[in-house]
């Protein structure tokens, strides 16, 4: 259901919305009702493994939100006021895991997922879908005392966007992350790597907004983990 801010806010941040706007609540708010399938297919073999979960979704009541012709109050807000509404949305959607056992200890991992989204009221995609991606990860285990790991995430262009909620289309983009695991003695164990190996510039159309450039504000670039767990 609708939270107080969605409810009574004036002109405050919004809670559904990754963008720098001004907001107004609506007290009539009634709560989403899903109605939703799914469908699982799994299957398990010696050198391989296959996961699919599709579902269909229809949301009624779906909180969400619109554009107005209020003025704004703060003078570095964007000119544009929103308020909460409900309306109609459709969704449909799935994800697939292949995990492949090849020789001298790697395991080959591809996942991808998808999801189509439709607000029926304002006759435009739904707010905040993400793209489709696919992960790719190549794991190296030769025992239980260590394992290395390389995985290539690779999310597609983003077309479908809610224009008229401030949405703009994004390009692809591609990483690539490295892990390595360590036991040490029984109950210590190491784990460090780093993540965006290449140091690549990249946004997709749910990241936030530079309240002064408008431009998407980009995700970390090259990071280094190191983690230490007890286990008792």
């Amino acid at each position: 259901t609708a939270d107080a801010t969605e409810r009574y806010s004036d002109r405050l941040p919004s809670s559904k919305a990754q963008m720098s706007a001004e907001f107004v609540g609506n007290p009539a708010l009634r709560p989403e009702r899903s109605t939703q399938a799914d469908l699982w297919l799994e299957t398990a073999h010696p050198s391989w493994s296959l996961s699919l979960n599709l579902f269909a979704r229809r949301l009624d009541n779906y909180i969400t939100i619109e554009p107005t012709d209020l003025p704004k109050r703060l003078p570095l807000s964007p000119p544009t006021v929103f308020r909460y509404v409900n309306g109609t949305a459709t969704f449909y959607g799935g994800e697939a895991t292949l995990a492949v056992r090849l020789p001298y200890a790697l395991t080959l991992t591809t996942t991808g997922g998808y999801l189509w989204g439709q607000d029926e009221t304002r006759d435009e995609p739904a707010f905040g879908v993400a793209p489709p991606r696919v992960d790719i990860g190549l794991r190296y285990e030769p025992s239980a005392r260590f394992f290395a790991e390389a995985t290539l995430h690779r999310v597609a262009r983003q077309d479908r966007v809610a224009t008229s909620r401030g949405e703009v289309p994004t390009d692809g983009y591609t990483t690539l992350d490295l892990k390595a695991g360590l036991r040490v003695l029984r109950q210590w164990r190491l784990q460090f790597g780093v993540q965006n190996l290449t140091d690549a510039a990249y946004a997709d159309h749910l990241n936030a907004k530079n309240p002064f450039t408008g431009r998407r504000i980009p995700e970390p670039g090259r990071v280094f983990f190191l983690d230490l767990t007890l286990a008792f």
